[in-house]
């Protein structure tokens, strides 16, 4: 999320109308003026993955990711908004 947070912040200078932080690290921006949501979620703990359809899902170290947690709690998320997925990851086995 630091990196989207510098992008949308200091690079692209978008209005942020809401941001939500725990302990120091930011975990939501909505943005001002648009109804665009980013959300940071870890896949440790897969039942915080459930919720709301998603139109972009970003996965940082997929490779990471356990099978079921995609099948079950993250792939979900795309289908009622026909939403697609991007895969970032370094090679894992």
């Amino acid at each position: 999320m630091r990196e989207v947070k510098m992008d949308i912040l200091a690079k692209l200078r978008l209005p942020i109308a809401t941001k939500k932080e725990v302990n120091g690290a930011l975990y939501y921006l909505k943005l001002a003026g648009l109804n665009s949501e980013i959300w940071v979620k870890s896949a440790d703990r897969p039942e915080s993955c459930v919720g709301e359809g998603v139109d972009i899902l970003v996965l940082e170290e997929a490779a990471k990711i356990r099978k079921i947690v995609w099948e079950q709690y993250l792939r979900p998320t795309l289908a009622d908004r026909q939403g697609w997925a991007l895969f970032t990851t370094t090679p894992e086995g």
